[in-house]
């Protein structure tokens, strides 16, 4: 007698990266339906990403009877189910606040180079994606957090990304070059709608501080008498160890070895003086060094978007997105005949597509059809007035051997 042992998918998530899936400077979800499959044969993301669960979200997966599986967009975990009321149920209840983890590592040494993200990233930082919303303002089915809005006075680089609006953002744009200019203006590209709406890329926002075993604080200031307070993601206080260096420069060290992985708010003040310094960290129980993101999903999330599962606890099947935007650059060509170096853009890079470029040679004769510039190499340059905001340039070198 056989019988048949049935699985379906908790959830998915497709990673869609635009220098890969872009034909030149046309967006990849405008294209034809044939176009689009015929790049996504060729799009494979462990060629740019590993995504893999930590050991501890290893073992829940094997509790709740389910399976990870890598797919050429991202990653799928199935879950063995059973038919309760004509509804297909995970065979194994999940608790409603059980964290599912995944970790990011980078296989591609150039990742920086053709994809829209700061290229200084704060050592000890990590992007971080989660289906929860609480002080992560985001739209389904994207997993990034809006980008942030123009701020008057600051400064930004090439390949920045903000928003029109904070809570609400109706339009996304992307810095041409070094500006402390407001968009939408000639240093801003304004982002393609889809379906009349603006996508959402993976931005600084997403960034989060990410500890090991020890949080290390300096405070900067000497004769502190620091208090500390830790609450996990349900806001339940915890008691750490804590070790406190005092009337020198008032640092601390918070031990997190004995606490399990996930996401932490951390207060360090002292209210006499007064000092305060709060924010939101990741713990890991693996070093942090090769860690680019993390994956921290939640079954039932306070945005019902985003839950994993129906309020009736049967499958519900989403399909959650992360997406990168592809980097414009400056295009500079040298070579024999350019010495003047000859510029145009910022233009898209992108694996497929070609984009046809005219500059003048030395002899002011306007060439054309000259080649795109590969990904190997981009360069920054900061303009006068700008010390840590840059332009990226790609130099394309061209043999003219006459």
């Amino acid at each position: 007698m056989g019988f048949t042992i049935s699985y379906n998918y908790l959830f998915e998530l497709k990673v869609i990266h635009h220098f890969f899936l872009d034909k030149s400077s046309q967006l990849f979800d405008n294209l034809t339906s044939n176009e689009q499959n015929n790049y996504l044969k060729y799009y494979n993301i462990e060629n740019l990403l590993d995504i893999r669960p930590t050991d501890f979200s290893q073992q829940l997966l094997r509790n709740h009877q389910c399976i990870f599986k890598k797919t050429q967009s991202g990653i799928i975990v199935g879950t063995k189910t059973k038919k309760l009321s004509g509804k297909i149920h995970p065979s194994v209840q999940f608790n409603d606040n059980l964290h599912l983890t995944f970790l990011f590592s980078l296989r591609d040494d150039t990742f920086y180079n053709y994809t829209s993200l700061p290229l200084k990233k704060t050592k000890g930082q990590t992007f971080y994606f989660t289906n929860e919303t609480a002080n992560a303002p985001k739209t389904y089915p994207y997993l990034s957090k809006f980008a942030p809005v123009y701020k008057a006075g600051s400064k930004y680089s090439s390949g920045d990304v903000l928003v029109n609006h904070a809570s609400t953002p109706t339009q996304a744009y992307i810095a041409k070059q070094a500006t402390n200019n407001s968009p939408p203006s000639a240093e801003w590209t304004n982002d393609p709608f889809v379906s009349g709406k603006p996508l959402h890329y993976v931005n600084e926002n997403d960034l989060i501080p990410i500890y090991n075993n020890v949080l290390s604080y300096d405070s900067g200031q000497s004769g502190l008498d620091l208090t500390i307070t830790l609450k996990n993601s349900l806001n339940e206080a915890l008691e750490p160890r804590i070790e406190k260096m005092e009337k020198t420069n008032s640092c601390v060290d918070i031990f997190l070895h004995d606490l399990p992985e996930g996401k932490y708010h951390v207060k360090i003040e002292d209210t006499t003086i007064p000092y305060l310094e709060e924010f939101y960290f990741f713990h890991v129980q693996e070093p942090t060094d090769s860690i680019f993101g993390v994956l921290d999903l939640v079954i039932k999330s306070k945005n019902s978007n985003y839950n994993l599962l129906n309020t009736d606890g049967s499958l519900k099947n989403p399909v959650l997105e992360l997406r990168f935007k592809n980097r414009h650059t400056l295009w500079r060509f040298l070579g024999n005949n350019f010495n003047t170096k000859p510029e145009t853009g910022p233009h898209p890079l992108t694996k497929y597509g070609y984009i046809n470029v005219s500059v003048p040679d030395d002899s002011s004769t306007i060439v054309d059809e000259l080649p795109n510039p590969d990904t190997n190499m981009v360069k920054t340059e900061f303009p006068l007035s700008f010390k840590e905001n840059y332009n990226v340039v790609s130099e394309v070198y061209i043999n003219t051997n006459n």
